[in-house]
């Protein structure tokens, strides 16, 4: 009988105890299937950017994928098993490649950088805005604001950067 991966159901506590090496490569995958999913659904949206449907949005998307990256790379740290050094090379790329999609997203930042203009008319709490400066100074300085070339010559070096 095939064992459930406790990485995909993590809750406030993680289950330790349970938690294999193995688990989390497909974790990983998984997870970013789900966010990935979850920005298409942010990305698609038919209604008018606002804070709470693109920048709340994006501030809550992917919860599960933040859990096994927080989760994985601070065992990685704590422990740094030739096995867990091994599962590193392989979800190192993962990461980068999904969070280069993410920050490359046009449609993403059209919808970040509507509401960051509109800041001045909108009646927003110090923490809101707070927030929509975050999300938008992490787009820009992903690239978002780079020509296509650009962009690709730039995520290839986070890439080559990440692999060593």
């Amino acid at each position: 009988m095939k064992r459930d991966n406790p990485l995909l159901h993590l809750g406030k506590f993680p289950p330790f105890d349970q938690i294999q090496v193995s688990d989390y490569l497909p974790a990983f995958e998984q997870s970013i299937v789900d966010a990935q999913a979850e920005l298409e659904s942010i990305a698609s949206q038919q209604t008018p950017a606002d804070f709470d449907n693109t920048i709340l949005a994006l501030d809550r998307f992917g919860q599960s994928y933040r859990l096994v990256v927080g989760l994985f790379f601070n065992l990685l740290e704590a422990e740094a098993s030739e096995e867990m050094r091994q599962v590193a090379k392989q979800v190192i790329p993962l990461t980068v490649r999904f969070e280069n999609a993410y920050y490359a997203n046009e449609a993403l930042f059209k919808r970040v950088s509507i509401v960051y203009a509109q800041k001045p008319v909108l009646t927003l709490r110090e923490d809101e805005v707070a927030l929509i400066d975050k999300l938008y100074t992490e787009f820009v300085r992903h690239g978002a604001c780079l020509c296509e070339e650009s962009k690709a010559r730039f995520q290839a070096i986070q890439l080559a950067l990440e692999e060593k």
